[in-house]
C-alpha cells in the first residue's frame, strides 16, 4: 500500500511541475530602442524621436517630455504611433534644439495595462 501511495504522490508532483513550466511568462513592456539611439553622437537637432517598446502601447495614455539642463521643457508635437508598428511612439520636436544635454522623460501604458516610465539623456554637440 505504501508503494502505491508513493507512486501516486510522485505522479502528482510530476504533473504539478510540468504544468508549472508551461505557464505563460507575464513580462511588462520596456523601452527597447530609441531613434536617435542612446549611443549616437548628435551634431544637429533631430526632427523627431522614436521610442520603441517591447509591447504595443496605448497612445491615449502616453506622455513624453524633453527638458534641457536648466529644466526648461522643450515643446513637442502631438504623439503618434508608427502606422506600421504599434510598439513605436513617434515624438515630433517642434523647435530646433541647440547644443547641450537634454533629458527625455517618458511614461506609457502598455497593452497589458501596466504603466511604465523612464528617462534617458540625449546630447547635441556642435
Amino acid at each position: 500500500m505504501t508503494n502505491l501511495w508513493v507512486k501516486g504522490y510522485a505522479a502528482l508532483a510530476s504533473t504539478l511541475f510540468v504544468g508549472s513550466t508551461i505557464l505563460p511568462a507575464y513580462a511588462h513592456a520596456d523601452l527597447a530602442e530609441t531613434v536617435p539611439s542612446l549611443t549616437e553622437a548628435l551634431t544637429t537637432s533631430p526632427e523627431e524621436l522614436r521610442l520603441t517598446f517591447t509591447e504595443s502601447v496605448e497612445i491615449a495614455f502616453s506622455e513624453v517630455s524633453i527638458v534641457d539642463s536648466e529644466k526648461t521643457e522643450i515643446q513637442v508635437g502631438e504623439l503618434s504611433l508608427d502606422p506600421e508598428d504599434n510598439k513605436t511612439l513617434v515624438v515630433p520636436i517642434e523647435v530646433a534644439l541647440v547644443a547641450g544635454t537634454y533629458t527625455v522623460e517618458w511614461a506609457v501604458v502598455s497593452a497589458d495595462g501596466h504603466k511604465i516610465e523612464g528617462s534617458y539623456d540625449m546630447t547635441i554637440a556642435p
